[in-house]
């Protein structure tokens, strides 16, 4: 789960039993967060207690938690200007895992990307990783695959669970011509890495002293069952899930807020807490400042209505919530009905709106995960309005409204489609999936992804894909870093609505390649019903569950 800046640990990271998330971005910016899953076969016993878990990643005495930029110790040279890393030089830097007093065996798993640099310097940039226990010794970290640091006692102690990751970079001399070193340092660019380093309590087999066989485990597993309130539309599923309550994930339930000149209109109930998980999807209808569906004319946000937003979103913060925003004109899909053709005002009004909003949205921006684009057509999803087709720069502009009006924040800017972001990046796109266009914590675009509201429901998604593959090699990059996720839908003509993109030994794999953090839940029960129907196969630890509980229970993972 890519990767957030501003989060509060007590609010957003606290999980049944403690998980703690790790990204860390190696170069001149250098992002870090925690992530440990957890499940202890002991607590299975009635008699027994949950083994610990204090698992810290430390820089120095200094906690990694959050993002942090790292200083590199370069090696002395005559021949390169200080603090610069240029070919046959060496930057390295170091960190400790500290797991003292944990009573569990931990595997941890890092990967690097450097597919971005490469582009510039061609394969001369090389990553490497070292780990040293107690004897000093280094040794050479095996890149994408668990490690294990076996549990020799009852717990890990101070002489025997600290650990000193190396982390090396080594520009190779290998390109004599010099050409794509200098192309690089003209345009300034920053070295990068991606770096991820995951770390979850190991279950496996001892096969020997330093690697052991490790089972297909779920990160998220607990040991209670949590209760589903039923829906309107609900069924009563064979099985109830399984897991811990992260409230950046999982089957959101929805929320609607109508906004007026005068805030909230009387008897207007707004759900300010999710029913299926700790995420919670907001629809915030603006129809009435719209002089296209308000009958006058338009109209800037007024105070009460900004406060009665502000007031919303406190409510979801105390209750421990994170949210998902959309701004509509048209939640209801009331314009088709009575022959409007445009719902939203002009577009300098509606990029207005985003402004006054901007101010709320860097104030909670550790409550807000996503704000969808929406402002556009039916439900915010650009159906069935003229400007969809006739003003693509009208989208555009307001996506760099919205990425401006959340800066210094992690929010998630979701486009509708992956032609939005290429429109949004002036890129083409069919070649969207081009290494060229990788994006960097650098950039405004790192924050922008897209969201899916007909996730399986035909080859093209119900139009979100033009180009399937290719648009979904992008997204799994893209959505390592933003919130991916939107509406399961069923496939019209096929029974059940079960066709070859909504059945779970499809999907499952491809949300896992698209890091998929959130599903509607009460948008469309029919396919869940088909998938909790399913029994899952394939991870022996959900042998005779559902393929409702494996999908809930990754989403995020």
């Amino acid at each position: 789960m890519r990767k957030r800046t501003t989060r509060k640990l007590n609010i957003k990271r606290l999980v049944c039993i403690i998980c703690v998330f790790l990204l860390l971005v190696v170069g001149a910016r250098y992002v870090a967060e925690t992530y440990a899953a957890y499940l202890s076969f002991a607590a299975l016993r009635f008699d027994a207690t949950a083994a610990r878990w204090d698992v810290a990643f430390k820089r120095g005495t200094e906690q990694l938690n959050k993002n942090f930029n790292v200083d590199f110790a370069l090696q002395n040279s005559a021949h390169v200007a200080d603090g610069k890393i240029a070919p046959g030089r060496t930057a390295a830097t170091q960190f400790t895992l500290d797991l003292t007093n944990t009573e569990v065996s931990i595997d941890y798993n890092i990967t690097a990307d450097v597919r971005a640099v490469e582009t510039w310097v061609g394969k001369n940039i090389e990553f490497a990783v070292f780990i040293a226990g107690n004897d000093g010794v280094k040794r050479p970290v095996e890149l994408g695959k668990d490690n294990c640091i076996l549990l020799e006692n009852d717990a890990f102690t101070s002489e025997n669970g600290s650990y000193e990751f190396y982390f090396e970079l080594i520009w190779k001399n290998e390109d004599m011509s010099g050409d794509v070193d200098t192309r690089y340092a003209i345009f300034n660019r920053v070295l990068t890495i991606p770096v991820s380093i995951k770390i979850k309590q190991h279950i496996g087999t001892h096969t020997d002293a330093d690697r052991m066989t490790v089972q297909s485990i779920s990160y998220l597993e607990s040991l209670e069952t949590k209760p589903r309130t039923t829906l309107p539309v609900g069924y009563s599923f064979p099985e109830q899930d399984i897991l811990s309550e992260n409230p950046e994930r999982g089957f959101y339930s929805t929320s609607y807020l109508k906004l007026t000149p005068n805030g909230i209109p009387d008897g207007l109930l707004v759900n300010k807490a999710s029913t299926t998980s700790k995420l919670l999807f907001v629809k915030v209808d603006l129809t009435d400042f719209s002089g296209n569906m308000n009958g006058d004319v338009d109209k800037e946000l007024t105070e009460q209505a900004l406060k009665a937003f502000k007031d919303v979103l406190e409510d979801i913060k105390q209750n421990d919530n994170t949210v998902i925003l959309r701004f509509v004109y048209d939640g209801n899909a009331s314009a088709q009905i009575e022959g409007v053709n445009k719902a939203e005002p002009s577009q300098a009004m509606l990029e207005r709106h985003i402004e006054q909003l901007g101010d709320i949205f860097k104030a909670y921006s550790s409550t807000i995960n996503v704000i969808q684009i929406g402002f556009y057509g039916l439900w915010g999803e650009c159906h069935f309005n003229t400007d969809v087709q006739s003003h693509p720069e009208y989208f555009k502009a307001a996506a760099e409204k919205l990425v401006a009006a959340t800066s210094g924040t992690d929010i998630t800017v979701a486009l509708r489609a992956p032609r939005y972001y290429a429109n949004y990046q002036n890129i083409p796109l069919d070649k969207i999936d081009s290494a060229d266009y990788i994006t960097t914590s650098a950039t405004d675009a790192y924050r922008v992804g897209i969201f899916n509201d007909g996730m399986g429901g035909s080859a093209t998604d119900i139009g979100t894909y033009a180009n399937r593959e290719k648009e979904t090699a992008w997204l799994s990059h893209q959505s390592m870093h933003t919130f991916f996720g939107g509406e399961a839908i069923p496939e019209d003509g096929k029974p059940n609505g079960v066709g070859d993109f909504n059945a779970a030994d499809y999907f499952i794999p491809e949300a896992f390649k698209l890091h998929a953090s959130y599903l509607n839940w009460e948008w469309n029960q029919t396919l869940h019903r088909e998938w909790a129907l399913q029994q899952y196969v394939g991870d022996p630890f959900y042998a005779g569950k559902s393929a409702l509980t494996f999908i809930e229970n990754h989403l995020g993972y």
